[in-house]
């Protein structure tokens, strides 16, 4: 059954919103069971949100018939405590257009927008992402986040960009996952020159330092295992207590160091083969042409997780 979320339900982005992984099954199928307790998982804890079909959950190698289920299934669980937000990753507005109305009727709160390949390189003419994203805030009536990537991934996203995706009311805030510093630095001041919209910080690799310059709350794939550490990292900045922060972050450094290691892509696959150590999820399974962890990367990870003192559970599956 297809179910809108009601029009007047405020989304409130301030806190943790992790990226949920999809398990799969040997056969690359979804498993199911495991992805009710992963977002069982992370529903125990105090976030603001979880996204499903985002890079952590392998969006863009889902059919448009699994990024539905996936997002029913997902409401279905957890929707009754906290939003679920959906990525929505399309390489042309047509399709751009129907995965958001789609995403609307599975019942969606939100949508995280990832730039198409044709954004990408420098001198980017704003009106093409004013363009895009508006013909998806139409098809959907969503809250927008837009996405800065990684930048040796996706398109830099400069002032211009910003104050022209301003324009949208649907947009609604800025995850800045450039991992590049400077442009963190960059992408702030344009948000706060909007006057409106906020700015959700991606930089897995120096959260503190980014939060300690200015965000409204950390939007992170890490954030999907771990979830209390990053609870309670939230938490003592929005204290002010900046000693706690940088002790848990450094108590996290094992596993982030692992997770963002070269080559960058492996990360999916790290995160799943953690989240199945510690018995959330059966299998470590990513969908092709993502290849699977060596044996010798699948020591690496329980290396960096006994480092960071996680208690792990290893049932002994398949990975």
């Amino acid at each position: 059954m297809d179910r809108a979320p009601a029009s007047d339900r405020q989304l409130d982005l301030r806190g943790v919103i992790p990226g949920v992984a999809l398990p799969l099954l040997v056969d690359r199928s979804i498993d199911w069971d495991s992805l009710g307790r992963h977002l069982d998982a992370l529903a125990a804890h105090d976030i603001a949100a979880v996204v499903v079909n985002a890079d952590t959950g392998e969006g863009a190698h889902l059919s448009p018939e699994e990024r539905s289920s996936v997002i029913r299934f997902a409401v279905d669980r957890v929707g009754a405590r906290v939003p679920v937000l959906a990525g929505l990753a399309a390489q042309y507005t047509a399709e751009a257009e129907r995965l958001a109305s789609d995403a609307h009727r599975a019942g969606a709160r939100g949508l995280q927008v990832f730039a198409p390949a044709a954004f990408q390189g420098s001198h980017l003419d704003p009106d093409l992402p004013y363009e895009f994203h508006r013909a998806i805030a139409k098809a959907a009536g969503l809250p927008l986040i837009v996405y800065q990537m990684n930048l040796p991934c996706g398109p830099d996203y400069t002032r211009e960009v910003i104050l022209r995706l301003a324009d949208i009311p649907q947009v609604v805030a800025i995850k800045e996952s450039s991992l590049d510093r400077a442009h963190y630095g960059r992408t702030l001041a344009a948000v706060r020159e909007t006057g409106r919209l906020q700015l959700l910080s991606g930089a897995d690799t120096f959260l503190v330092e980014s939060l300690r310059i200015g965000a409204d709350g950390p939007m992170l794939a890490i954030a999907a295992t771990t979830t209390e550490r990053y609870v309670r990292l939230w938490r003592a900045t929005q204290e002010g207590d900046w000693k706690t922060a940088e002790a848990v972050w450094q108590g996290l450094l094992p596993i982030i160091e692992m997770l963002f290691a070269s080559p960058f892509r492996d990360f999916r696959a790290r995160l799943k083969e953690l989240l199945r150590l510690q018995g959330v999820i059966r299998t470590a399974a990513v969908r092709p042409p993502l290849a699977p962890l060596s044996s010798a990367a699948a020591a690496q990870v329980r290396a960096a997780a006994e480092a960071a003192g996680l208690d792990l559970i290893d049932g002994g599956g398949a990975r």
